[in-house]
């Protein structure tokens, strides 16, 4: 500013020179031509001596006074961007709010701008609570111990930005990007994370109760030990997560594909599954009473030592799945493939296996309680059940061939006699 003041008081001399140099001049033409005071011949001549450089003068000062201002204005931008940072990242409510709707307005938030202000932002206890944040770019910045309850993240792209212990209650995080972001123990209760992209994301021991991530995308997502109980995770894509431990109790998981994923010693008490690809997945320890998995897929599926009592495996595929020491108290295995799978230790009491196919099935100290039960048919099996030697059942068969290594005529995979 001092320099364009300069300037301008450059251009008054000049004009004040100007005056002068036309005064003197059309004095000594007088004296010259005495008699002959010719005006318009003066006014040429003087024109044509001292009016172009004076113009050039005039005209490069102009422009570097442009030059000068637009400096000026992007300064003034530059510190104005610096300002409206520091006020989000205050960590003051009051003064994030307004700084973040100057940002959205001025065109230096969304993922549709040119320009980012928050990207890469460091935070520390940020107070972002109910902040309109829907599409910004949020790339790679740090929201450890946030307060984002009930914020407005729709959209937003949070791709590798470390929210680590935040809270995230309530908030909108529906179809955001949440790549790689590290989520370890935040608190997402009721947080709607539909159609969101968590791919790679660690979420491990969060708080995710009633929260909603239908169709999004969870895989090689980290969960375990996380709480996700009456969550929504309808359609969801979890192949291959990780989800050991974790509480599922009474969740919405029917259609997810939990192809390869690990839910090793998971509470899924009441969850539902129905529907659910768990090709491989690892299931050991875990406990699945009353879940619902009838028409899911899992074969080659790790389940031994689970606890499927009461549960709904109805025309469940179960081909080469492994069950060995799991509990089957009143469990429907109804018209369940289990062609191959391991029921080494098995516990059956009161397993209904009408129409279930257990051809080459191993069942080998296989616990059958009331073997008597299943002899005459007594709402457990059917003459639509396939036994291990591919023969089917029939009133008399004696089941223990197949359970009792010590029965002499012990049946064994492979073993075609009946």
């Amino acid at each position: 500013m001092p320099l364009l003041g300069a300037l301008r008081s450059y251009i008054v001399v000049s004009l004040i020179a100007l005056l002068i140099a036309f005064g003197i001049g059309y004095v000594s033409y007088h004296i010259q031509n005495p008699g002959d005071l010719d005006f318009v011949t003066f006014l040429a001549t003087f024109a044509d001596n001292f009016l172009p450089e004076f113009i050039g003068i005039v005209v490069s000062i102009l422009f570097i006074e442009r030059i000068l201002e637009y400096r000026d204005e992007k300064r003034r931008e530059e510190d104005r961007k610096l300002q409206l940072k520091r006020d989000v990242i205050s960590g003051l409510n009051m003064l994030a709010m307004p700084a973040i709707a100057e940002m959205r307005a001025r065109g230096w938030l969304t993922v549709d701008d040119d320009e980012w202000l928050l990207q890469n932002a460091i935070w520390y206890k940020a107070d972002l609570q109910n902040a309109p944040l829907g599409r910004a770019n949020l790339q790679g910045v740090s929201l450890v111990d946030a307060n984002l309850v009930g914020a407005d993240l729709e959209e937003a792209d949070l791709s590798g930005a470390n929210l680590e212990r935040a809270n995230l209650s309530n908030v909108n995080l529906r179809n955001a990007d949440l790549r790689r972001a590290i989520l370890t123990e935040a608190v997402l209760e009721g947080a709607k994370l539909d159609g969101a992209k968590l791919r790679d994301a660690q979420l491990s021991w969060t708080k995710c109760l009633r929260a909603s991530f239908e169709k999004a995308d969870l895989r090689n997502v980290d969960l375990a030990k996380s709480t996700l109980r009456k969550a929504n995770l309808t359609g969801a894509d979890l192949e291959g997560a990780i989800l050991k431990e974790s509480e599922l109790s009474d969740a919405q998981l029917t259609g997810v594909s939990l192809k390869d994923g690990n839910l090793e010693g998971a509470e899924l008490h009441n969850a539902n599954l129905e529907g659910a690809n768990l090709e491989n997945a690892a299931l050991q320890n875990s406990k699945l009473g009353h879940a619902i998995l009838s028409r899911s897929t899992m074969t080659k599926a790790n389940l031994e030592n689970a606890d499927l009592q009461g549960t709904k495996l109805h025309a469940a595929d179960l081909r080469k799945a492994s069950l060995a020491y799991v509990k089957l108290r009143n469990t429907e295995l109804n018209n369940a493939n289990l062609m191959g799978a391991d029921l080494r230790y098995a516990e059956f009491v009161a397993t209904r296996l009408q129409g279930a196919n257990l051809e080459n099935a191993t069942l080998i100290y296989a616990k059958i309680s009331n073997p008597s039960a299943y002899s005459s048919g007594t709402n457990a099996i059917d003459t639509n059940t396939i036994l291990p030697n591919g023969g089917r059942w029939k009133p008399g068969t004696d089941l223990q061939r197949f359970t009792d290594p010590g029965h002499k005529r012990t049946w064994e995979p492979g073993d075609q006699s009946d």
